[in-house]
C-alpha cells in the first residue's frame, strides 16, 4: 500500500498524498468550474460525512465484522447457537441489536441480517445491504462495538483486539461529534474526535493488510475512507463539526421541495424547486459563518 499502487489507502502521516494537499487557500486550489457562481469559495465546501461514513465504510466495517466473527466462530458463541446455521445466528444477532437499541430508546426497525443481505453469499467483500438508511446503520454500529469489545478479552489474539480498538474508535469519533456543539464544536472535542478517527483509519489500514496476506476479502478499501483523512484535515482547521455539515438536513428538505413541485405548474417545476433550496442553502452558510467571539 505504501508503495503507491494504491495511493489513497495509506493513512499514515508519511503519505504521499499529504506532501501535495494545500489548505492554506491558494490560486491553484481555488480553480474549479464552481468559480463563475458570486462568493464561491474553497473555505465553503464541506465534506458530507454522512454519504462518507454512514452510507459508505460504515456497511464494510459491520459485514466485514459480521464475517470475521461468523467465520471465527465468536458470534455463534455470543448468540448462543454453536451448531446454528449462519442465517439463524445473524437473525439471533440482529434481535439482541434491537433489544440493545430499545433499552437506550434508538430506532432500529428493521427486517432481519441474513448472509445474503451482508454480502456473505458472493465471493466478493462483505456489505451491509443499502436497504439499511444511515440513522440505522450508525445504530448498528453501535451495537456492533458493543458485540465486539463483549467478546472475550483475555484469550483474544492480536487481530481480535486490533478489530476491537477499529470498531470502537469509529464508534466513540462519531459519538464525539453527535454531542459535540453545532456548528463549531470545541477545541478539544475536535483534538479528540480526529484522533479516534485517525486511529481507526489506521486500524483498519493493518487489518485489511493482514486480510489481504491471507487471501480473505475482509475490510475493503474505498476512497470514501482516504476523503475522511481530508475530512480530519478540515475539521482540525475550521472546527466546524462534522455531523453539522452532514447532508441529514438536506435529505428531510427533499420532502419539502417534493410539496413545493406538487403546488406549481409543470413548467415552473426546476425553477421554484431551485430558488427554494438556494434560500435554504444561503440561510445555512450564513449561519455557519457566523462564530460568536469566545
Amino acid at each position: 500500500m505504501k508503495g503507491g499502487i494504491v495511493p489513497y489507502a495509506d493513512f499514515t502521516s508519511s503519505a504521499l498524498w499529504r506532501r501535495t494537499c494545500d489548505y492554506q487557500g491558494s490560486k491553484l486550489q481555488e480553480a474549479s468550474p464552481w468559480r463563475a457562481c458570486r462568493g464561491y469559495r474553497k473555505a465553503r465546501r464541506a465534506f458530507d460525512i454522512m454519504h462518507l461514513c454512514h452510507l459508505g465504510f460504515i456497511r464494510d466495517v459491520i459485514g466485514s465484522v459480521l464475517k470475521d466473527t461468523l467465520e471465527s466462530g465468536e458470534l455463534q458463541r455470543f448468540v448462543q447457537l454453536p451448531g446454528g446455521t449462519w442465517d439463524e445466528c445473524l437473525h439471533a444477532w440482529t434481535r439482541m441489536a434491537q433489544r440493545f437499541a430499545k433499552d437506550r430508546k434508538l430506532d432500529l426497525y428493521m427486517k432481519p441480517l441474513t448472509a445474503a443481505n451482508c454480502g456473505l453469499t458472493q465471493i466478493a467483500y462483505p456489505e451491509l445491504t443499502s436497504r439499511v438508511k444511515a440513522s440505522k446503520a450508525r445504530v448498528l454500529l453501535a451495537f456492533t462495538c458493543h458485540f465486539d469489545m463483549a467478546l472475550d478479552q483475555e484469550g483474544a489474539n492480536s487481530h481480535a483486539l486490533l478489530r476491537q480498538r477499529m470498531v470502537w474508535n469509529l464508534d466513540s469519533a462519531l459519538s464525539i461529534f453527535g454531542t459535540a456543539s453545532r456548528p463549531h464544536a470545541a477545541t478539544s472535542d475536535v483534538h479528540l474526535g480526529c484522533r479516534r478517527f485517525t486511529t481507526f483509519l489506521l486500524s483498519y489500514q493493518k487489518l485489511a493488510l493482514n486480510a489481504l496476506q491471507q487471501q480473505r476479502l475482509l475490510f475493503k478499501l474505498r476512497p470514501k475512507l482516504h476523503y475522511l483523512q481530508h475530512l480530519i484535515l478540515d475539521t482540525q482547521q475550521t472546527e466546524l463539526n462534522a455531523m453539522a455539515m452532514s447532508n441529514f438536513g438536506d435529505e428531510d428538505h427533499m420532502k419539502v421541495l417534493k410539496s413545493v413541485s406538487h403546488a406549481c405548474h409543470p413548467g415552473k417545476v426546476l425553477t421554484s424547486w431551485a430558488k427554494r433550496y438556494l434560500i435554504k442553502k444561503c440561510l445555512l452558510l450564513r449561519r455557519y459563518e457566523y462564530r460568536p467571539q469566545s
